[in-house]
């Protein structure tokens, strides 16, 4: 089973979604490159396409590392096929990205 990209996203202190959405998968990894400094965490958040719920909110601190999440669907929505998901990301108030840097989040699921 590959990996399929979800898209890639630069962090604001807005909520933004990446351009694609999940239908089944609970194994996604997250690739944040560090274009330079950065310090402190973003927020990662579900939204539920057509039920209009919002997820749990985690926070997901700088790597130069790919991590694995497990972001697990509720039953209730995958017995009612109502598991579709898109994924916001936004700047935690505290994050602090230099001047001239950038700070870029990939996520895929493992499909």
């Amino acid at each position: 089973m590959p990996w399929t990209s979800l898209g890639a996203v630069d962090l604001t202190r807005t909520w933004r979604l990446f351009p694609q959405q999940s239908f089944s998968s609970e194994t996604f990894r997250l690739s944040q490159p560090l274009l330079g400094a950065v310090d402190g965490y973003f927020l990662l958040q579900p939204y539920y396409v057509l039920s209009g719920a919002v997820g749990s909110t985690r926070r997901v601190y700088a790597s130069d590392e790919a991590r694995i999440l497990t972001i697990p669907q509720p039953p209730e929505f995958l017995e009612r096929d109502l598991g579709v998901r898109s994924f916001g990301v936004k700047l935690s108030a505290r994050a602090r990205i230099f001047a001239g840097e950038a700070w870029r989040v990939e996520l895929e699921e493992f499909y």
